[in-house]
Parts: structure tokens; C-alpha cells; sequence
């Protein structure tokens, strides 16, 4: 039998840490049913230290930019030493990689082993919503746009909200009908990973509460304004911990419909071409 790596490759905000999170808790269980999910590479969760290593990326928790050629060769030895017929790997740094880097990674991967890309995506006025508040709350990131400037320039969300752009290198490189992908809204993503690794969809379950809490978006749009504000770390994160207190349980940020369509709009054109190239129906359309 031919055995097969599957690289799960995000997107961010695809509830990626919360399906890495269960495949760690759960990796003697899944290792009994065929999947092995390595100890190597391991940053957190997942195995971020490899694609830090790809993308040159520093690993603030170990204080290094991880090597290359040490971190694949880790993977290749727990490749090569377990018996599990698939490998599971996940990190979301991997979904925007470059071209010069995705052909390094494959060649490195010259083993008797199939590889199966597998990407989430998510529909792009939520994706964005959601990056947006995650980056606002985080102390001393500079960044301090307020949202309806995102609204109008969705593209300046970050890199990877252009999914289509990054899907098509890794299709280039590894092969059409070696990528999969997974609409985030299409369900459980947990329940459709198991799926498509061929085990029972309750085998394992997620934590009931979420790895990655969200943030009232008055928490976040204080802790932006205090970036602003240029006050210091310190500073910004006594206004984060004090708005905490005060708006508790307050609601999440809401797009409005016209903002909606703006968003999605703008990747009209790309999504049609990404939805007919994997032979999916588009569902990210805006609406009328």
C-alpha cells in the first residue's frame, strides 16, 4: 500500500488551531487507527517549526529561526520509522509560501510516499472580520487601521485573504489532484478532516470550549486606539485588560450587508475561477 503525507495548510481562521489542539491530544488514538501525527517539527500545537524553517520565520517561543535541513530531516526520520500508512502535518504559515520555497519543500520530500495538500478556506467578508479583530487585540503589532478602511481595501487584510493566488502554486507544484479543498462553512471542519483521512466521523471530538476565544470588538477597538495612541506595551496591555473587565460578554462586530458586498466583490472574479477549477459551486458570491 502507498502511503500518504497529508500537508494541512490552513487558512488561518479556518478553526486550524482547534483541530491541531485534538489531533495532539488524540495522536495515540489516531496513530492506532493509521494516522501518525509527528512530535517532530512541533511548535504549540502543530507543526509550525517547519514552515517557520521554509519561510525563514523566527520561533519567538525557542528564540530561533528554525533550519531547514534539520526540521526535514526530523520529518523524514518520523516518516520512515513509524508504520501508520498516513501522515498528518498542519501548520496555516504554510498557505502563503512562495513558489521557490513550495519546490524546496517538494524535494526535499523525495520519498515512496504520496502527498496530499489539504486547504480551508473561508469566505472572505468573514475572514476578513475575523483577522481584523485578531490583529487588533494583539499588543504592540502596529496595527491600528479602523475597519471600514479594511472594508474598502480587503486585500490589505493580510496576504493570504487572496486564497486562489496561493492555491494555484501549490497545484502547480504538487499536482492538480493533489489538493484538496475544504469550504469552512461547509460544517464541522474536524468531522470533514476525518473524512477525508478515511476515519469514523466520531472517533475523536473536539474540545467543547474553543482553543482561540473571540474578543468583544470593543476590547479589540481599545486596545487599536491605544496602539495609536503609540502608548507602550505596557500601557497597551493595562487598557486590554481593563477593557476586558468592563465589556465582558459584549458583542462581536458585525458587518452590514452593503459592507458584505464590498468585500466579496472584490474577489468576485477569482473565486468564480478558484470554485470552477476545483469543480465546487461558488457559494462566496455577493449578494444582490
Amino acid at each position: 500500500m502507498t502511503r500518504v503525507l497529508n500537508i494541512h495548510i490552513g487558512a488561518h481562521k479556518t478553526a486550524t488551531t482547534a483541530l491541531q489542539s485534538t489531533f495532539l491530544r488524540n495522536s495515540e488514538i489516531l496513530a492506532q487507527n493509521g494516522i501518525l501525527y509527528p512530535d517532530s517539527n512541533r511548535l504549540h500545537f502543530a507543526h509550525h517549526r517547519l514552515s517557520f524553517a521554509l519561510r525563514g520565520l523566527k520561533d519567538h517561543k525557542h528564540d530561533d529561526v528554525p533550519d531547514f535541513n534539520i526540521e526535514i530531516a526530523e520529518l523524514r526520520k518520523a516518516i520512515e520509522d513509524s508504520p501508520q500508512p498516513q501522515i498528518f502535518i498542519s501548520s496555516e504559515e504554510f498557505f502563503v509560501c512562495s513558489a521557490k520555497q513550495l519546490h524546496r519543500l517538494h524535494k526535499a520530500l523525495d520519498l515512496p510516499i504520496n502527498i496530499r495538500i489539504i486547504a480551508t478556506i473561508r469566505r472572505q467578508d468573514d475572514y476578513l472580520l475575523s483577522v481584523y479583530n485578531q490583529r487588533s487585540k494583539t499588543i504592540g503589532n502596529g496595527f491600528i487601521r479602523p475597519l471600514r478602511w479594511h472594508v474598502q481595501n480587503p486585500r490589505d487584510i493580510n496576504r493570504e485573504i487572496s486564497f486562489f493566488s496561493h492555491l494555484k502554486r501549490w497545484r502547480k507544484e504538487f499536482g492538480a489532484n493533489s489538493v484538496k479543498l475544504l469550504r469552512y462553512e461547509d460544517g464541522e471542519p474536524l468531522a470533514a478532516m476525518l473524512e477525508i483521512l478515511g476515519l469514523p466521523e466520531k472517533l475523536i471530538t473536539a474540545p467543547n470550549k474553543r482553543v482561540n476565544q473571540s474578543t468583544p470588538s470593543a476590547v479589540a477597538e481599545a486596545v487599536r486606539v491605544a496602539k495609536c495612541l503609540r502608548l507602550p506595551r505596557s500601557g497597551q496591555i493595562m487598557v486590554r485588560e481593563l477593557a476586558t473587565r468592563i465589556f465582558s460578554g459584549g458583542k462581536r462586530r458585525a458587518l452590514s450587508d452593503t459592507e458584505r458586498r464590498k468585500i466579496l466583490v472584490e474577489f468576485a472574479s477569482e473565486n468564480d475561477a478558484m470554485f470552477s477549477t476545483f469543480g465546487m459551486e461558488n457559494t462566496y458570491l455577493p449578494s444582490d
